[in-house]
C-alpha cells in the first residue's frame, strides 16, 4: 500500500511592525507635501532619525499628528525667524 505524498502546509509569516517611514510615506499618510513633512520635522512636530543619507520618521509621531493635528508656523512667523 502506497501512501500519497503529504503536501507541506505553508507556514504563517511573522508580522513585522513598521517602526519608521520615509518622508514620502509620511507625506502620503498625512496627505500633505514632502516639504510640509520636512517643516514638521524642523519644528519638532514629527520625530525623525537620520540613517546614513536617509531621513526616517517615527510611525507613532505620524499617527499622533494624524490623530491630533499639528499647527504649522505661518509664513510670517517663519520669515521672522529667518526661514523661508
Amino acid at each position: 500500500m502506497e501512501l500519497a505524498p503529504q503536501r507541506m502546509q505553508p507556514q504563517p509569516q511573522p508580522v513585522i511592525e513598521v517602526l519608521l517611514v520615509t518622508v514620502k510615506q509620511a507625506s502620503e499618510a498625512l496627505q500633505v507635501s514632502e516639504r510640509t513633512v520636512m517643516t514638521m520635522i524642523d519644528t519638532g512636530k514629527l520625530d525623525s532619525v537620520k540613517i546614513g543619507d536617509s531621513r526616517r520618521i517615527d510611525i507613532e509621531s505620524v499617527r499622533k499628528v494624524a490623530r491630533e493635528g499639528a499647527s504649522l508656523p505661518t509664513l510670517v512667523e517663519r520669515a521672522a525667524r529667518g526661514k523661508r
